[in-house]
């Protein structure tokens, strides 16, 4: 698996680093990492190695000062899955 020299894009999922309003970038970071780990689930339904993978490239080509706003999203939809 090879990453894209893009600056906008990680293994075809979009950075949306050309989106100015902080918050839609911010909400569409999250919404592309709840994908890759919708995408890459195990037969127990829990994210696989390749999610994990992902995931933490992913999250590492965030900038360092968006990353809480991106993180907070995400953990506010995991926690609104809970019980479901």
């Amino acid at each position: 698996m090879q990453q894209n020299n893009s600056n906008n894009d990680y293994f075809g999922y979009g950075l949306f680093n050309d989106v100015e309003d902080m918050n839609v970038r911010a909400h569409n970071r999250a919404r592309i990492l709840q994908n890759i780990m919708e995408d890459h689930l195990n037969p127990q339904g829990q994210p696989n190695a390749k999610a994990a993978m992902l995931t933490a490239g992913y999250f590492n080509q965030i900038p360092k000062e968006e990353r809480k706003d991106v993180f907070d999203l995400l953990e506010a939809f995991f926690n609104s899955k809970k019980g479901v």
